[in-house]
């Protein structure tokens, strides 16, 4: 208990007004369903029981809703400050302190993961979801932007971290037009919109996301727009529901499997629309959904971004050497059996190290990047003045 209120506290001293702490819940589940998913997604078993799993854990979903998250809590935070130059390169610093420090203990533990099982076939056991080269040595380049945050082999989830870092680039710029030139930022939206609908699904997938964090930013304008229609406890409340089955479920109508249409533009988009309504209707009513403030959401919302980092790596360690190296049942055999045990392990494991990480990395990261970041933009600031 003591645990959590300490990282809780420091959390709020250290993000102060602009900490949400309904939102960072959301967040913290959000990255709980992931792991789940991707457990769900590691070992071979039936599609029709692969399929209900996809339906009930929608991961795509509670990463689309990051990307929104981001939008709206990165737009509070600009909005407290003039977006010059000097603040968009202090905003830029903080944002690489908060990024950087646990992308790179996740790729140590991926390296890890590499060194233990380098050489060795994947198991006939293992679908085809999981990355059959997570297990060789990174060439220099791919090192290099294993560390970037852009792309590696290692079993990180980095293309949304690179989604994130596109969109984190262009945040100041929405939440400049958003603020000053707001048709303007609306025509931006639509043009993202559009955009989300015929760019492409590489490894240069941003194109497909970054409408997310202009709907994020766009909750500032929605809020206290939808604010008199929520004053009934009942609408606000029927208005959430729909919102989240719009979320968890709306891709169904137009996508299939995760396995053959993962990308799916319009179920993307739908999502995006849906998140958005979703933490609109949080923010705006967060009284109704106490359960969001309960400590260990709280909990679990502050350490979600380790836990989204981690637990890939520790779901591959987990699995290897339960199966391949000790050949211990239910490892060894695969199928929902092994999936069940997978989750049992992975979890605690995954969230004991988040929090490990969140304490002794990232709170120590941005402690130290708040005040270089203060200091780096009086100095662009100094350079203006005659």
């Amino acid at each position: 208990m003591r645990d959590w209120l300490s990282i809780e506290r420091a959390t709020a001293e250290l993000q102060g007004r602009k900490h949400s702490v309904e939102l960072q819940s959301v967040r913290g589940l959000a990255s709980l369903a992931v792991v789940l998913h991707h457990c769900c997604f590691y070992y071979d078993y039936g599609a029709g029981l692969r399929r209900l799993s996809e339906i009930a854990i929608n991961a795509h979903a509670a990463v689309v809703t990051f990307f929104v998250l981001s939008g709206f809590v990165l737009t509070i935070s600009l909005s407290r400050r003039p977006i010059d130059l000097a603040e968009t390169s202090s905003f830029y610093l903080r944002r690489a302190f908060r990024i950087y420090p646990a992308l790179w203990v996740s790729l140590l533990v991926a390296l890890g993961y590499a060194l233990l099982f380098h050489g060795m076939p994947k198991p006939e056991t293992v679908s085809l979801w999981w990355n059959p080269h997570s297990r060789e040595f990174l060439t220099p380049v791919v090192a290099l932007l294993s560390v970037m945050g852009v792309f590696t082999l290692f079993p990180v989830p980095i293309w949304s971290l690179f989604v994130e870092l596109i969109g984190s680039f262009l945040m100041p710029g929405i939440a400049w037009l958003l603020f000053r030139r707001t048709r303007l930022f609306l025509l931006v939206a639509v043009l993202l919109a559009i955009l989300s609908q015929i760019g492409g699904f590489s490894i240069v997938v941003a194109p497909v996301y970054l409408v997310d964090f202009a709907l994020g930013a766009g909750i500032v304008l929605i809020a206290p727009a939808i604010a008199p229609r929520l004053r009934n406890d009942r609408v606000a409340v029927v208005a959430a529901l729909v919102a989240f089955c719009a979320l968890w479920f709306g891709r169904n109508l137009v996508a299939g499997d995760f396995m053959t249409d993962y990308e799916s533009k319009p179920a993307a988009l739908i999502e995006a629309v849906a998140a958005t309504a979703l933490i609109a209707v949080l923010y705006v009513r967060a009284d109704l959904f106490g359960f969001l403030r309960s400590r260990p959401l709280t909990w679990l919302g502050d350490v979600s971004y380790s836990l989204y980092l981690l637990h890939l790596p520790i779901l591959g360690l987990v699995a290897g050497i339960g199966s391949e190296l000790l050949g211990i049942w239910p490892f060894a055999g695969g199928g929902l059996p092994a999936t069940f045990a997978l989750m049992l392990l992975v979890v605690p494991l995954s969230l004991a190290s988040a929090a490990f990480s969140y304490r002794f990395v990232e709170l120590p990261a941005m402690r130290l990047g708040k005040p270089i970041a203060e200091g780096w933009g009086r100095w662009i600031r100094s350079l203006g003045r005659p």
